[in-house]
């Protein structure tokens, strides 16, 4: 089990409507129940929050491990992929079971079972978030030298405002005018970047960016 797994499962519970976005109310409601989220992680998870286009704050599952974990990520568990994975667990317990499969999406036995058979290691039934990852990503492999990639790094921690490991929308914005580059043709080359069509830059797509 990945040290994010327990996060994860974490995540799901404070994430009241389930849209992949803790909101302060939320937070405030996790406080409140029992979830064993203290007022002080609640302080520090906002500490991390980005905004959406409309002012209003949230924290995303990185910015949620970040600010608990103090370290970013794996960088393999993308947006889009906590985005199938949470669709696939409708229980909404961080876990995928066959019953979540039978009636989330509808997936007959027999797809049921080659997912299971290529995802649950441990075979107790139930697809963790780090065992849904191993299975169907590849590790990052960037081959830079360790100068390339301090340098790199150095670019994107720049942009990514609140370190979760990924450059919102919301974010480059900011960001660019601090650097003063905030003009059509910089932010419309970083929008680029973003391969996957997430709404977020991860550090492997801005090194492909910027190495293009």
């Amino acid at each position: 089990m990945a040290d994010y797994d327990n996060l994860w499962v974490l995540f799901r519970k404070v994430d009241r409507d389930g849209d992949g976005k803790v909101t302060r109310s939320e937070l405030a409601e996790a406080c409140k129940g029992a979830t064993t989220l203290t007022p002080a992680q609640a302080r520090q998870l906002m500490k991390f929050a980005d905004e959406d286009e409309e002012g209003n704050k949230f924290v995303s599952f990185p910015a949620f491990y970040r600010a608990l974990n103090e370290k970013p990520l794996d960088m393999r568990v993308t947006p889009s992929l906590l985005a199938t994975f949470a669709q696939l667990d409708f229980d909404r317990d961080g876990y995928v079971t066959r019953a979540d499969l039978e009636k989330g999406v509808g997936m007959t036995p027999k797809h049921q079972e080659r997912l299971f058979k290529a995802a649950d290691a441990n075979q107790d039934g139930k697809v963790s978030l780090s065992e849904y990852v191993a299975a169907f990503t590849a590790e990052v492999e960037l081959y830079l030298t360790p100068m390339e990639e301090h340098k790199l790094r150095k670019q994107f921690n720049v942009l990514d405002l609140n370190g979760d490991g990924y450059i919102s929308k919301s974010e480059l914005r900011k960001a660019a005018k601090l650097i003063n580059l905030d003009n059509p043709k910089f932010l419309k080359t970083m929008e680029k970047a973003d391969l996957d069509g997430d709404g977020q830059v991860s550090f492997e797509e801005f090194v492909a960016l910027m190495h293009g």
